[in-house]
């Protein structure tokens, strides 16, 4: 996934000290290369609405029970996008529209 700029794989020991030194710079807390898959794996389901298969099968996890133990928690912005589906199904006609 990353390479120096001949194309060639990065080393990881390189690749940790160089995503240390960016992530000091943008003053965050100590962060792992490997935090990046769980952010986005969480962008995934928060924001581009993926289901636990999906990203099971994007991050190459065995089986959807190994990314539900990561990843099976709610997501905040998913849970009112589901409220308000569900929601609307109750909303009467308001003032002007005809019913359906």
């Amino acid at each position: 996934m990353f390479t120096t700029a001949s194309g060639r794989p990065i080393e990881p020991s390189n690749l940790n000290r160089m995503f240390s030194t960016l992530t000091k710079k943008a003053g965050l807390d100590h962060e792992r290369v490997h935090n990046l898959r769980h952010t986005a794996a969480t962008i995934l389901r928060a924001y581009g609405g993926a289901d636990l298969i999906d990203v099971k099968e994007i991050l190459g996890h065995s089986t959807v029970a190994v990314t539900s133990d990561l990843y099976g928690h709610g997501v905040p912005p998913l849970q009112k996008e589901l409220m308000n589906k569900v929601g609307s199904l109750f909303e009467g006609p308001r003032d002007g529209q005809a019913v359906k």
